[in-house]
């Protein structure tokens, strides 16, 4: 969420290196750190767990990398989009005529973007925790709080007060009844 002015030239040195004049660049604070933190967590994980988990073949350190894989219809286009703490990039694949390439994001674009990275390194993305934002464990059944007795729970990113309040009806680890995932439409974003 910062916004750095771009300058061309950074400094003026001497034929030894000595810094003749500095040109310094200007950052702001463009977005509020708490959901973009949120929203990376989410990018993160869909090389973790979403269908962009098959970068772990080329690169198997992925925990500091973040992306989206996408296919068209039929499968005519193939793109990733995906960023470190570093750089961004997004490869398409696609046929000039519009055919079906065959390719799903994951298979085409993906694979391709693998290649880039692994050939120009990566450098892991900042994981600080924003001030706001705090880990709650949560029931993937039910997608509420993690209560006692729930067996498996998975620690998710929350802006303080948007988390749920509620604790997973789960004891015993038997799964919350009748309860509806509330965040059933974020995750199919990235399946």
């Amino acid at each position: 969420g910062v916004l750095a002015q771009l300058r061309a030239i950074e400094a003026v040195t001497d034929s030894r290196g000595r810094p003749l004049s500095r040109y310094s660049t200007s950052r702001t604070q463009a977005f509020d750190a708490r959901p973009v933190f949120l929203l990376n967590q989410a990018l993160r994980e869909t090389l973790v767990s979403g269908t962009g988990r098959g970068l772990k073949r080329q690169l198997p350190d992925i925990t500091g990398l973040a992306g989206k894989t996408g296919t068209t219809d039929e499968q005519r286009d193939s793109w990733f989009a995906g960023f470190d703490g570093r750089r961004a990039a997004v490869v398409w694949v696609g046929r000039d005529d519009n055919g079906r390439t065959g390719l799903t994001g994951a298979s085409g674009a993906m694979r391709v973007w693998g290649d880039l990275m692994k050939r120009i390194g990566t450098t892991p993305l900042d994981d600080r925790l924003p001030s706001g934002v705090r880990w709650v464990a949560i029931d993937p059944a039910s997608s509420l709080r993690s209560g006692s007795g729930c067996g498996v729970s998975r620690q998710w990113p929350f802006i303080a007060g948007s988390e749920p309040t509620r604790s997973a009806p789960c004891a015993g680890g038997a799964e919350a009844a009748g309860t509806e995932d509330p965040f059933a439409w974020f995750q199919q974003l990235f399946d």
